[in-house]
C-alpha cells in the first residue's frame, strides 16, 4: 500500500488500522500533533475520492483492498478556501434548478436548507478580517443578496411549472453579486496563504514589479491602440491595468495585517495606502468611462498623468517593503 500525504510519499508501519477509516484517522492525529491547525481536507483512494464524513464506508474498505490512498491536510487557510469553493459550487447548482425551464423537484428539499452558505462565509470572514478589512463589506453584501434568492427560492410554487422571467433575472443578478463577493474573498484567502512563506511574499512583490515595469509602456500606448482600432489589444492592457492594481492592493492588506512589518512608516505621496488605492480606484472608474465614450483625450490624460507615475510609485514602495523589511531581515 502506497500512501501519500500532501503528495509526499510517506512510509507507513501499521498498527493494528485494519481499514481505511482508522489509516485516515490514524494520519490525522499524526497531522495535528506537528501542528494542531492541521485538518484533512481530502481523501483518495485507488483514484476515488472520499468524505471524512463517510466513516461507514471508509470502515467498509479494508487493508487488503488499499493499493494507494493519497490525503491531503491544510490549515485554517485551506479549509476557509475550501469552505468559499463549496459555496460556489452550490450556488452553480442553485443556478442551473432555476434557470431551468421547468420546476425542479430539488429544490423543495433544499429550501429550507441553505442558510449554510451564509453563516459558513460569515464564520470565514470573521476569522481573517479587521475592522478596517474590507473582506467585511463583502460579507455584509453576500448576506444581503443570500436573503434575496432565499426569499425567491422559499417562495417558489411546485405548482408553477416554469418561473417568471423577472423573478429567475433577479436571482441571477443576485447570485452574480454573490459570486464577485466570493471571488474577493477567495483571492484575499490565497493571497494570505502566499503571506505564510517568505519565499512566496518575495516571489509575489517580484511578480507584481516585473509586470508593473512591462506594463507602463504598454499604459503609454494604449490610446494610439483604441484609435487605431486595435480594441482587444488595448483592452487588454486596461485589464492587466486592473489585475495590477487588486493584486498591489491585497498584498499590501495583508502586508497591514502582519504586525512585524510596521506598514505605517511607508506611505505613497504622504498619504496613507488606503487613501491612496480609493483614489486609484475611482481614476479607474473615470478611465473605464472615457473608453466606453471613446474620450480619446480624457483616457491618455488618465494614463499619462495619474497610472503611470502612480504605478511608479507603487513599484518603488514595494522595493522598498522587499529590500527593508525581508531581504535584510534574512
Amino acid at each position: 500500500m502506497d500512501l501519500l500525504i500532501n503528495n509526499e510519499a510517506v512510509p507507513f508501519e501499521l498498527e493494528g488500522e485494519k481499514n481505511a477509516f482508522e489509516i485516515v484517522s490514524a494520519v490525522g492525529t499524526y497531522a495535528s500533533k506537528n501542528d494542531p491547525q492541521q485538518f484533512i481536507t481530502s481523501i483518495s483512494i485507488n483514484g476515488k475520492e472520499y468524505s471524512y464524513a463517510d466513516e461507514k464506508g471508509l470502515k467498509n474498505i479494508t487493508i487488503e483492498d488499499i493499493e494507494k490512498i493519497d490525503i491531503e491536510t491544510s490549515g485554517l487557510l485551506g479549509i476557509s478556501i475550501l469552505s468559499i469553493d463549496q459555496v460556489d459550487k452550490f450556488l452553480n447548482l442553485l443556478i442551473t434548478m432555476v434557470n431551468q425551464n421547468q420546476y425542479d423537484e430539488s429544490l423543495t428539499r433544499i429550501k429550507d436548507s441553505m442558510l449554510w452558505m451564509k453563516d459558513g462565509v460569515k464564520q470565514v470572514v470573521g476569522l481573517f478580517s479587521s475592522k478596517k478589512n474590507r473582506l467585511i463589506n463583502d460579507e455584509k453584501i453576500f448576506s444581503t443578496e443570500f436573503d434575496k434568492i432565499n426569499l425567491i427560492i422559499k417562495d417558489i410554487d411546485a405548482q408553477d411549472s416554469v418561473l417568471p422571467d423577472n423573478i429567475i433575472e433577479s436571482f441571477n443578478k443576485s447570485v452574480k453579486t454573490m459570486k464577485g463577493c466570493l471571488n474577493n474573498i477567495r483571492a484575499f484567502l490565497k493571497t494570505s496563504e502566499d503571506m505564510e512563506d517568505k519565499d512566496k511574499i518575495l516571489e509575489n512583490l517580484n511578480s507584481v514589479i516585473g509586470d508593473i515595469e512591462k506594463l507602463i509602456p504598454e499604459l503609454s500606448n494604449a490610446p494610439i491602440l483604441f484609435q487605431t482600432g486595435d480594441d482587444n489589444l488595448a483592452m487588454g492592457t486596461i485589464q492587466n491595468l486592473a489585475n495590477i492594481l487588486e493584486r498591489s492592493i491585497n498584498l499590501f492588506v495583508v502586508f497591514k495585517e502582519d504586525p512585524n512589518l510596521y506598514l505605517d512608516k511607508y506611505t505613497i505621496k504622504e498619504v496613507t495606502f488606503e487613501v491612496f488605492f480609493e483614489a486609484l480606484t475611482n481614476h479607474l472608474k473615470e478611465l473605464m468611462s472615457s473608453i466606453e465614450n471613446n474620450d480619446s483625450i480624457m483616457m491618455g490624460d488618465l494614463l499619462e498623468y495619474e497610472f503611470i507615475p502612480n504605478l511608479e510609485e507603487i513599484s518603488g514602495i514595494f522595493k522598498r517593503i522587499r529590500d527593508e523589511a525581508f531581504i535584510k531581515a534574512n
